[in-house]
């Protein structure tokens, strides 16, 4: 769980506090907990929800991800660029915190981006444009990480 808070988070120890909260949310909920799925997810989106609350009361994430639409760049361009997935999980923690929390739960939680417009109050529209302007900021990343390896290989 503590590499779910790193994604959301700034720094390791902010995804610490993260983590911290969310197993206090946790063991406040339990009793919330219904016996229906498995334990292991219900604490994942008890520790995401702690993870998007914690950011939009810090950091007003509404007026961070208000950024112009750009480029339309799919996820599978991204990770056909890099074998190595830390490396482009490493890219997607590097990135400014709207578009990587945007990134975060479209590209690799899976939410849609109605469901992150009302998870974070922001409009659908605004999700999306996010998530390209996040996917366009790592290929632009990725390729100038491969051109340089080119270049001084």
């Amino acid at each position: 769980m503590l590499g779910v808070c790193y994604r959301y988070a700034c720094s390791m120890p902010e995804a610490e506090d993260f983590l911290q909260e969310s197993f206090i949310q946790v063991f406040r909920k339990l009793s919330q907990y219904r016996n229906q799925g498995h334990l292991e997810g219900w604490i994942y989106r008890v520790v995401v929800n702690t993870c998007l609350n914690a950011i939009k009361s810090r950091l007003h994430i509404e007026e961070k991800l208000n950024l112009p639409l750009s480029a339309n760049l799919e996820m599978n361009e991204l990770t056909h660029t890099t074998d190595h997935s830390n490396e482009l999980m490493e890219l997607v923690h590097n990135l400014p915190l709207g578009y990587k929390t945007v990134f975060n739960l479209y590209a690799i939680e899976g939410y849609s981006h109605d469901e992150i417009a009302g998870l974070l109050g922001i409009r659908a529209s605004t999700s999306r444009s996010q998530y390209s302007r996040a996917r366009e900021i790592l290929q632009n990343r990725l390729n100038a990480g491969s051109n340089k390896m080119k270049n001084d290989g």
